[in-house]
């Protein structure tokens, strides 16, 4: 009988559903006890910044919360500002979003306050009988008329919207989580109009900030207003622990009626699932490619051997393609592997740094000391590491770090799985 599985659980390109959201629980307590909690219990606002690197969680860590809060009766609101370069766009895009819950919410008190607080920008309603949903049509013009007005005085808007949510609509407060904040982050206006908040918001008026974004963009919105280092919390997002990882891969796939069996002598690891955790470095993106790649190749209810060894090089294929676009092809002669293999020797997986001087003597002793200069600007040509000072360097991320390490692994146990299967 074939084994008939159901669809794929792992989704590299896509934040986690908070479902299936693991691990990071001490920093989510820290979050809830710090500024979330006094949210709820309306006593307290919080600007909060969630930072890190690109495909590290942080979007998958918001909306894990916003699930939480929205449990609570929070009105939770988050904005992808990845194409909104200016303050002006950013609060259009807000109040349009705000309207857009129109359109997907039935009839109650949410939907009667927000036809009256908006009646000015609906022009009107049109069913789409197929959907079985509303579709409001917006009167942009009288938007874009208000718009200098909504800027001038948004904490205003801010406040007295958290206080009628929580009159007409039984809402207790109101989260705006702004992700994603490429191009707005070296805009001085962005950077004044969150000092502008900070300063202006009451202290208990039911309105939360939360901002997703990269160490880089963090520096930049400092960089044009040094205070707001100041008035925000910050939370950095590392990679996960090796036993949140194995947890995860094991749970997902049981869920699918797939056995992940806890050992295979893959490696010095002490289950199947810690040996896949390490060899993704425990990054959500690789993690979530590595296992899709898995399960696309097992044809029955249990994963062995083979089903790694074959994900493994799928994976390594898919890194090399298209998460490093064929760059990879660059650095991949014997001596480029061999010195980026004595670069990525290192024990703290959070470490991005390395010296030139640290590595000389082991580089000496390979023979490789000549070449560790033209190595070292093919990287830099790649944008896979940047100088930070002379002779210092860091990789650009902790994901191209990792996905480069998996690239030049060969474990000699799924070597050998691989060959038995040809």
């Amino acid at each position: 009988m074939n084994f008939k599985k159901p669809e794929n659980p792992f989704f590299p390109d896509k934040p986690l559903p908070p479902s299936k959201f693991y691990g990071r629980n001490e920093l989510i307590h820290q979050i809830f006890l710090r500024n979330l909690q006094p949210l709820i219990d309306f006593s307290r606002s919080s600007m909060i910044w969630i930072y890190g690197e690109r495909g590290i969680g942080k979007t998958s860590l918001a909306d894990f919360l916003i699930s939480k809060l929205e449990e609570e009766n929070i009105f939770c609101l988050k904005i992808d500002l990845s194409r909104i370069k200016t303050t002006e766009q950013l609060i259009e895009t807000i109040i349009k979003q705000i309207i857009g819950i129109l359109n997907k919410t039935e009839k109650g008190p949410l939907v009667d306050f927000l036809n009256e607080a908006f009646k000015r920008y609906i022009e009107s309603f049109e069913l789409v009988p197929l959907l079985e949903s509303v579709k409001i049509k917006i009167r942009t013009d009288r938007l874009k008329e208000d718009l200098p007005n909504y800027v001038m005085n948004f904490d205003k808007f801010l406040m007295n919207f958290a206080l009628k949510l929580k009159e007409k609509a039984n809402y207790y407060g109101f989260l705006l989580v702004l992700d994603e904040i490429n191009g707005l982050a070296k805009e001085s206006d962005f950077a004044n109009l969150l000092k502008g908040l900070s300063d202006n918001l009451g202290h208990n008026c039911g309105v939360s900030i939360m901002i997703c974004g990269t160490r880089e963009k963090r520096e930049q919105v400092v960089q044009n207003h040094p205070s707001t280092d100041r008035i925000f919390s910050m939370y950095e997002v590392f990679t996960l622990e090796i036993g949140e990882v194995a947890r995860y891969i094991s749970e997902e796939f049981k869920h699918c009626n797939i056995n992940f069996p806890a050992r295979h002598s893959l490696s010095e690891y002490s289950t199947s699932t810690e040996f896949i955790a390490n060899l993704s470095s425990c990054q959500p993106k690789i993690i979530q490619l590595f296992c899709r790649n898995i399960y696309d190749v097992n044809t029955d209810e249990k994963i062995d051997k083979l089903d790694v060894a074959l994900g493994f090089g799928k994976t390594q294929h898919d890194i090399k393609e298209y998460f490093i676009k064929g760059a990879y092809s660059d650095i991949q002669s014997k001596d480029y592997k061999q010195i980026l293999s004595l670069i990525l020797d290192n024990e703290e997986i959070q470490q991005l740094g390395f010296s030139r001087k640290e590595l000389i003597p082991r580089l000496k002793k390979a023979v490789l000391d000549a070449k560790f200069d033209n190595f070292i600007q093919r990287m830099k040509k790649l944008k896979f590491i940047k100088e930070i000072e002379k002779g210092e360097y860091e990789f650009d991320s902790y994901f191209t770090k990792a996905a480069l390490e998996l690239c030049i692994t060969e474990d000699k146990n799924l070597t050998k799985s691989l060959k038995k299967h040809k």
